[in-house]
């Protein structure tokens, strides 16, 4: 191999080496134009608040988190958004630092044990025994952008069991919608936490409403 076959094939390799990492979208050589990959947490700002008001007394219920369910698409690390409410995509550089089912797992966790209703919140596959268990499916997490800028939308179905004897308590669906501040990842991603919230208020007061038999 001559000289000038070998620059040429090092050449060749460089520009497919390149290729390569602009075809992942999540690195990027310093000085190029390739784009990045910008990873966001979805967040609960109503948490702070729950602790501020959190009860002098709790119960002796154990409540326990079952792993939440998504459908493949919303089960996804990159950000969802949808232009109709029939049709859904995802964002090509921008994605969750989690899976959002196991960021929302935590996250109701978190938002339950801080209100303070219950003797204690964990997680189901923590081996902690509990008297209740709550099921959780993501119906959707989006940014609907039928309307520009568009809205955050979040929904969440939930069933609440008794769970020594599997009877079911309650079943419900839900939902909350913010307006967010520009037509971007970047702006749906504060409405989306502020959604979640929301959502999550809604979803406290009726899991702590259910069960009130069960506390004498």
């Amino acid at each position: 191999m001559t000289e000038s076959d070998f620059s040429r094939r090092r050449a060749v390799l460089a520009m497919a080496s390149l290729a390569s990492m602009g075809a992942g979208g999540c690195v990027a050589m310093p000085g190029s134009n390739l784009p990045v990959t910008d990873w966001y947490l979805l967040d609960d700002p109503g948490l702070e608040p729950a602790r501020a008001g959190v009860r002098a007394s709790r119960s002796r219920l154990v409540l326990l988190i079952g792993p939440v369910s998504a459908s493949s698409f919303d089960e996804s690390r990159m950000l969802a958004f949808g232009k109709s409410s029939q049709t859904r995509g995802h964002y090509q550089f921008a994605g969750w630092t989690e899976r959002p089912s196991r960021r929302i797992a935590q996250l109701v966790e978190r938002r339950l044990d801080a209100r303070g209703a219950f003797g204690a919140v964990a997680q189901s596959t923590s081996g902690i025994q509990g008297q209740l268990l709550l099921n959780l499916h993501l119906e959707h997490l989006y940014h609907d952008v039928s309307v520009r800028p568009g809205q955050a939308r979040v929904a969440i179905a939930a069933e609440l069991l008794q769970w020594t004897d599997r009877q079911l308590l309650g079943r419900k669906i839900f939902s909350a919608a913010r307006p967010v501040r520009d037509e971007s990842a970047a702006g749906a991603v504060p409405a989306l936490s502020l959604s979640l919230a929301d959502v999550l208020n809604q979803l406290s007061s009726w899991v702590e409403q259910l069960p009130t038999a069960l506390r004498r």
